[in-house]
């Protein structure tokens, strides 16, 4: 083989797999991306961890209720437990409500898609 056919069999070489990594990454570029989800727990557990924050606790009748309060990242985080249940959650940014969760209406387990 003379060295003319080596240096295009080797620019041949690069160009399909150069055409191969364009047709991977389109591959991978093309599909449907899934939803970042987050369930009502996460988000309450985010809250009560959340070193800013603000926390109320009252004692009614013997049981007690903690309210969480926290401005983050934009939006305005309200939660209230009954002992370790979670009572209610709400994210509102600006004038938008993005979640209101009421536990005697919605199902904790039903993961939240992201918002923003």
């Amino acid at each position: 083989m003379n060295i003319n056919r080596i240096v295009q069999k080797a620019k041949q070489t690069l160009n399909q797999a150069s055409q191969m990594m364009k047709d991977k990454k389109e591959d991978v570029n093309s599909r449907p991306k899934k939803p970042s989800a987050v369930s009502v727990s996460d988000l309450a557990e985010f809250i009560t961890n959340h070193p800013e924050a603000n926390i109320e606790r009252r004692n009614w009748l013997g049981a007690e209720y903690t309210f969480y309060n926290l401005k983050y990242d934009g939006a305005f985080y309200y939660l209230e437990k009954k002992d370790n249940h979670i009572l209610q959650l709400d994210v509102t940014k600006g004038a938008a409500q993005i979640l209101s969760y009421r536990s005697y209406r919605d199902q904790p387990s039903t993961p939240i898609t992201s918002f923003s």
